[in-house]
């Protein structure tokens, strides 16, 4: 499994939202959402949005985090069964990562030899002016821990 975070120091959750939203990428049963009312593209974004007003403007700081979980297709399970499996990982890894943030996530399906999540997290916790921070090594016990997980219930993944 890799996980892959990066960060935007602009509010452009519209752009990243229609980009992983993409009908020819994603399939929208299983979109992850996380503390969202909304379920429409311009809804989601708007949200975002709303959210993102509460935290004061910063030089030089993040408004969202654009993480991507990617495992590798097995060859003993079928595509429905990996597919709900990497929701589950995706939902266990917004909790463990941001469990009061605003969290939306698609599952794209575009390469031959590999699934991922595309995963938009507020940089702030629902309605919370003070944006969520995870120093590097807090951030590195996370996705370890999450690796333990995955090998341990879901040794099928290659």
């Amino acid at each position: 499994m890799i996980i892959k975070s990066m960060f935007r120091k602009e509010p452009s959750f519209g752009q990243l939202v229609e980009y992983m939203s993409d009908i020819d990428k994603s399939d929208e049963q299983y979109n992850v959402y996380q503390n969202l009312y909304s379920r429409k593209q311009d809804e989601i974004e708007q949200e975002f949005l709303r959210n993102a007003a509460y935290v004061a403007k910063r030089k030089n700081g993040n408004y969202l985090y654009h993480e991507i979980l990617s495992i590798t297709k097995a060859q003993k399970l079928d595509d429905k069964q990996q597919k709900e499996i990497l929701r589950d990982i995706a939902y266990q890894y917004a909790q463990k990562r941001a469990s009061e943030n605003l969290v939306f996530g698609t599952l794209h399906d575009d390469h031959d030899n590999h699934l991922h999540y595309h995963l938009l997290i507020s940089a702030n916790a629902s309605g919370e002016s003070k944006k969520t921070r995870l120093a590097k090594a807090q951030f590195d016990k996370i996705k370890k821990e999450l690796e333990s997980r995955v090998l341990e219930h879901h040794p099928e993944l290659e």
